[in-house]
């Protein structure tokens, strides 16, 4: 078996010693992992808080039954978001998170909701304008024949 070179074999001990090194100063603590359970009760909470920043007290009661969880860490969870939704933002920590303004479908679904409620209200208006003009030339129609029968 063909030895290396002595400095080859330094180098490597030096490869070594630098990665163990590097290695422990690089070890991040190991993520905690969430059980289902809990993953499927903090979904709730997101959920939530993308209708509503502010839940009522309707919504954490619902959330409590749910979850499981008691009413002060709901209200510590959507604490938690509302401030990471500032810091993330540049908010001020003042800043009033409106639903407006939340991530995802929140906005979206009331801005549907409003032009959907806007279409009905045209679709109503041209329905009305139609019936009157007919009801309008129908007049016109039976004066025109009344004055030809006279």
């Amino acid at each position: 078996m063909r030895l290396g070179s002595p400095s080859r074999e330094s180098r490597r001990g030096v490869r070594c010693r630098r990665f163990s090194v590097s290695k422990h100063k690089d070890l991040r603590p190991a993520s905690v992992k969430r059980t289902e359970e809990s993953f499927i009760q903090y979904e709730e909470i997101d959920r939530s808080f993308r209708k509503s920043a502010y839940p009522s007290a309707v919504e954490i009661f619902k959330l409590v039954q749910l979850t499981n969880l008691p009413p002060s860490t709901i209200k510590a969870e959507f604490s938690k978001r509302r401030q990471s939704y500032r810091d993330r933002h540049h908010l001020p920590e003042e800043a009033i998170v409106h639903p407006y303004s939340l991530p995802l479908f929140g906005a979206l679904a009331t801005f549907l909701h409003s032009q959907h409620a806007l279409l009905k209200s045209a679709v109503l208006c041209a329905s009305i304008a139609t019936l009157w003009c007919a009801q309008i030339a129908r007049r016109s129609l039976a004066d025109q024949l009344w004055t030809l029968s006279q």
